[in-house]
């Protein structure tokens, strides 16, 4: 497998481990084991031996999901004659002397257990059809039990999706509610102050100051519908009058 493709491939593994190092933290077990099972077929089916060597250190610093773990040593011990042919291999931190030094050794033994004669297993006998089947079966079971979790981080996902979407709704009616009651509260201080300084004036006005009628008073309604402006007049004369100082 050419370099740039291990790169690209050991990216694409780290993914699915950084997937079940968030489930793995926040207890989300279908979607870890939904992860694991993208691990597996990952170390399977695409992770040359060089690009195992890439992600080795890397998973095991990102997750402790013991299950993830097993599946990486599992697949070490598989290809450890490849592993160890390997320099980079070897510099990893993870794999110190005495674990390169107990690596060898399981090499060593497992060449000599290859080197026994094996006993062929015959139909009928305990791996025989019968067993074939069970295993088939637990296959099927396994499969019935990732779609169901795959399912579920869905079912989750759409969920999550749907209660972020109300959650920035009712933030967005809330921001606009409390802006229009700062409005209203602005425009009645507003009013307030003016029927105030309406009263104030009335109070101390006996007479017009253009006509010098005696005082009777209306009040002018102005400005916009959303924003009035009320202006105290004489009544005979419709002067304005204010209150000292405004």
């Amino acid at each position: 497998m050419p370099a740039d493709k291990d790169m690209t491939t050991a990216s694409v593994f780290l993914r699915h481990v950084r997937v079940n190092a968030a489930a793995n933290y926040y207890n989300i077990v279908p979607l870890r084991r939904f992860a694991n099972e993208k691990v597996r077929e990952w170390l399977a089916k695409t992770l040359s031996t060089h690009g195992l060597c890439k992600v080795i250190e890397e998973a095991f610093s990102l997750t402790t999901d013991e299950d993830l773990r097993n599946m990486i040593t599992a697949t070490v011990v598989e290809r450890l004659d490849e592993l160890l042919e390997l320099k980079e291999f070897k510099a990893l931190e993870v794999v110190n002397p005495f674990t390169l030094k107990t690596l060898k050794q399981m090499q060593k033994v497992a060449k000599a257990k290859h080197d026994t004669p094996t006993v062929e297993i015959q139909p009928g006998s305990a791996k025989g059809p019968s067993f074939h089947k069970q295993v088939t079966l637990l296959q099927e079971k396994l499969a019935r039990m990732k779609d169901a979790a795959a399912n579920k981080v869905a079912t989750w996902t759409t969920k999550y999706e749907s209660v972020h979407n109300a959650l920035q709704k009712t933030e967005a009616r809330v921001v606009t509610e409390t802006r229009r009651r700062i409005a209203e509260t602005a425009r009645a201080d507003r009013l307030i102050s003016q029927v105030d300084a309406a009263m104030n004036t009335l109070t101390m006005t006996d007479e017009c100051r253009h006509c010098g009628a005696a005082f009777s008073c209306l009040f002018d309604r102005g400005g916009q519908a959303d924003h009035p402006v009320y202006t105290l007049r004489c009544g005979a004369c419709s002067t304005k009058h204010r209150s000292r100082g405004s």
